[in-house]
Formats: C-alpha cells, structure tokens, sequence
C-alpha cells in the first residue's frame, strides 16, 4: 500500500465525527471534480444528535447528470461508525415500525438513500443488508423509484482514494505518519495570507502564484563534483528542449551496490547517467552543462508537476526535493478546493 492510499481498516476505525467529516470531504471534493456548486450539499453539525434519518444530503438540478459515486440528483446519506446489521438497519429505516417520512420524499423525486458505514460485510453479508433496505421501504408509495445503497469500508475507501487531497487527510486523522512530509499556510488561492509549501528535514517545495508556468530550485551535495547550484526556468517548449530536456540524471557510485540489491537502475551506464565517485565525476565528458545536475532536478519537477492533470500557471520552487515530496506538493494542494481554481485557456 502506498503511503497516501486509504484502507478500509483505516476507514472500519472512523468514529461517528470523524465519519461524517469524511462524507462531507468526498462530497465537496466529488462536486468540485464534476462542477456541482457546493450549495448543493448539507451536512449536519452535530453526528449524535437527533437527524430525522439523514447526516448529509446533496441536490442539485443542473448538469451533470448523476452517475457512480452520486446516483441521483437528491441523495440523502446516514452514517453509521458500527456494523450495521439488517435488525439495525430495520430500525433505523423503521422506528416504531414505520418508514421514515424522507422515503416519501425520495420515491416522489426519484431519489437515492445510502447507507455509509465503517461496516465491512463480506459479499453475502452486502447481499442480505441491500436486500433488508428494499424490504424496509416496501410499503411506501412508489418505493421502486428509490435507488438504495450501502457504502461499507472497502467502498469508502475506494471512494477516498479517487481524491489524494481526502486521503491525506484522513491518514492524518489515523496518525499514520507522512514520511516526514507537512503542510503549512492556507496554500495559494487568491487572498490567501501565506503560500503553500511542503517540507521534511531536509528539503522543501513551494508552489507560489504567478502569470506563467516556472522553476526555480536549488540543490546542495557535500561532494565538490556538485556543490551548491541554483537554476530558474520559465516554461516554454523550446527553451525546454534547449535548457532541461538534455539535462542527463546521475547517481553515486557508492550506491551502486545497493540498487542492485533492490533491483533497479538497471538502464543505466556511463554512456547516460552521469556516475559521482568521491570528488569526480567520472565520466564528465558527456556532461551538457557544468550545472547539468540542477537542471535535471527541475526536469523531474516539470514532470511530477505534470501529474496535476493540467498545465499549472504557478511558480515551482524547489530546495533539494524528489519525487516523493514534489507528489505530496500537489496532494496537499488538492486537499482542499479553495487552495486552488480552474481556469480556462
């Protein structure tokens, strides 16, 4: 498992609170994705009070038209942090032996109930809960209109990993540890009092607003064959072909033994990849650029950035970052709609 992929063990530990949080951030992710404005959605304040039978709810009648993880237009969602057996479900459908007045509702709309529960029932077990909800509103006027279902853990957890920014969050909310990784500030939607940035021990990357797509970063190795270098690109194709795209990667001798321990490195050799041993570079007469190491640095950047899913207008600024930081960057951007908006081109 990846270290920003959501379990359905981490889901089945959710308390009631931390639950209801969790539908209200896959249901303001799942409207910013698909262009729902965000009136759309009611969530209740308080998880143990008295709900009428629904803790969240979203309608809406525009485009788009509903589909997967949002059946119908009007959806009205119960959380429940315990296993919800068909005898609770009954009850909490039926108390005092009548359906709920929002079934009703729903069948008069066309609507949807969905149960979503820290339960994890086997197949069979989901087989006999969807079974129970139908029975349940058997009695209701047009009761065949309503669409009925029960997310348990393993779907949540699917539902959350389709949105990074909800799956952070909740690691967090389970205090499993980031690697070192966390975010500060309020990010850089526009009006924001500070920009975003991720950090470890170590090193550091910032997206920061601005007109164009840029870079700039700065790397710093103990041996003199690298030192201290600082690059700062603005974006374009040419330039990029001209100024990063050559930029060769490189590794440290030293390390070799390791990697193949592992398994990996397998394409490299001295004809690309530039090989450190000590002070030296030992085959510098491949080399592009005398600061060639910093220039590949940001052409792993244009490439992690490029994840996003679309051109970013943004400065990158990175300091000693990889991979691993530079993806948390844009998961934490994602975390949160405000931090960030589309724009057309």
């Amino acid at each position: 498992m990846g270290p920003f992929e959501v379990s359905k063990e981490l889901v089945a530990r959710l308390d009631d609170e931390q639950l209801r949080k969790l539908l209200e951030r896959l249901l303001v992710a799942e409207a910013s994705a698909r262009g729902i404005a965000h009136i759309a959605i009611s969530v209740g304040g308080n998880q143990t009070a008295v709900d009428g039978g629904v803790d969240a709810s979203m309608d809406w009648s525009a485009d788009p038209e509903p589909s997967g993880w949002l059946p119908r237009r009007l959806i009205y969602f119960q959380c429940k942090a315990e296993a919800m057996g068909p005898a609770k479900l009954r009850t909490e459908m039926r108390p005092n032996g009548k359906p709920r007045p929002i079934f009703a509702e729903l069948a008069a709309a066309g609507g949807a109930y969905v149960v979503f529960s820290t339960d994890d029932p086997s197949k069979s077990a989901m087989d006999g809960r969807l079974t129970t909800l139908r029975e349940a509103v058997g009695d209701v006027d047009g009761a065949e209109r309503i669409h009925l279902d029960f997310y348990g853990a393993d779907r949540i957890a699917r539902w959350a990993n389709l949105h990074p920014g909800v799956a952070i969050w909740l690691i967090g909310q389970d205090g499993r540890a980031l690697g070192g990784w966390r975010p500060y500030g309020d990010w850089s939607a526009e009006g924001a009092a500070s920009q975003p940035y991720i950090v470890d021990d170590k090193a550091r990357a910032t997206l920061l607003p601005a007109e164009a797509l840029s870079f700039h970063f700065e790397i710093s190795f103990p041996t003199a064959a690298i030192g201290t270098q600082r690059f700062d690109f603005v974006f374009s194709a040419r330039a990029y072909a001209a100024e990063i795209a050559p930029a060769r990667t490189f590794g440290f001798v030293k390390e070799l033994d390791y990697l193949k321990s592992i398994d990996r490195g397998h394409g490299a050799s001295l004809a690309n990849t530039l090989a450190i041993d000590g002070d030296a570079v030992l085959n510098r007469d491949i080399m592009r650029f005398p600061d060639e190491f910093v220039r590949h640095k940001i052409l792993d950047a244009i490439g992690d950035m490029a994840l996003a899913g679309a051109p970013l207008i943004a400065r990158f600024e990175g300091t000693r970052s990889g991979h691993g930081l530079n993806n948390a960057l844009l998961r934490a951007l994602f975390a949160d709609p405000a931090n960030y908006r589309w724009q057309e081109l």
